[in-house]
């Protein structure tokens, strides 16, 4: 993350690097958000129906992000493939999408219910919570590997 920053300050890296690194910081200046929001769903026991919505529309442009670097890294040329072996930040890239979309239908149906004082509304929050949590840990993956590949085609430089 540190080497991002230097060379916003001046040095460009090849446009090739510079797209994997906007793809990368696209994904990761969401992270707090989602974080915010995963604790809203954590430690609150009433959640009303713009809470959800908000969390929703995050949930969705994370999602986004999220999707366009897995298409993108999935249709890298064959030689970059070959170079930088993107294959496990795209299994992390899945994972995130399948754990966000199963997210965004569980908080589509709280919200419902979600001014309602029922088993099934705490039920549902619980498996709420419990899916953003594994979301923040998918999140968490997902970043370490993408940095680490981002960081390995600023070593590989322009030889990409």
């Amino acid at each position: 993350m540190v080497a991002m920053m230097e060379r916003d300050q001046g040095y460009r890296s090849d446009p090739f690097t510079r797209k994997m690194e906007q793809l990368y910081l696209n994904i990761f200046v969401r992270q707090h958000s989602i974080n915010n929001m995963i604790v809203v769903f954590r430690d609150d026991e009433e959640i009303n129906i713009q809470q959800c919505q908000e969390a929703v529309a995050r949930l969705r442009s994370l999602r986004v992000d999220a999707r366009a670097a897995h298409i993108w890294l999935g249709n890298m040329h064959p030689a970059n493939t070959e170079r930088i072996r993107p294959l496990a930040v795209i299994g992390k890239l899945d994972e995130l999408e399948t754990n966000i979309a199963e997210t965004i239908l569980l908080v589509s149906v709280f919200r419902q219910i979600c001014q309602s004082l029922t088993v099934d509304r705490v039920e549902l929050h619980l498996c709420t919570r419990e899916s953003m949590l594994q979301i923040k840990r998918s999140l968490n993956d997902c970043l370490s590997q993408f940095g680490a590949l981002v960081t390995l085609a600023e070593d590989l430089g322009g030889g990409l």
